[in-house]
């Protein structure tokens, strides 16, 4: 074999490589694309159409907090 049909040769490979890793890639991607909206949908779900805080919070993390910040603004109630 030449030379330069083996550079040919490494090129190719190298191209295919790099073209089935990016298909995975991108696959990976929208598989993620995809459990991510589907938990997005879950939330909303939860969160205006049953409207059951336990299940909306259970879309969120495991250990669910309220931090409360004093931002230094009120206001009188009459």
């Amino acid at each position: 074999m030449q030379k330069g049909s083996l550079v040919y040769v490494v090129a190719l490979v190298v191209l295919v490589l790099g073209s089935l890793v990016a298909a995975t890639s991108e696959a990976e991607d929208r598989s993620e694309q995809k459990r991510k909206s589907a938990l997005w949908e879950e939330h909303t779900l939860h969160e205006f159409v049953t409207k059951d805080p336990e299940a909306t919070i259970a879309t969120m993390v495991d250990d669910a907090y309220v931090n409360h910040v004093p931002t230094l603004t009120g206001g009188l109630g009459t």
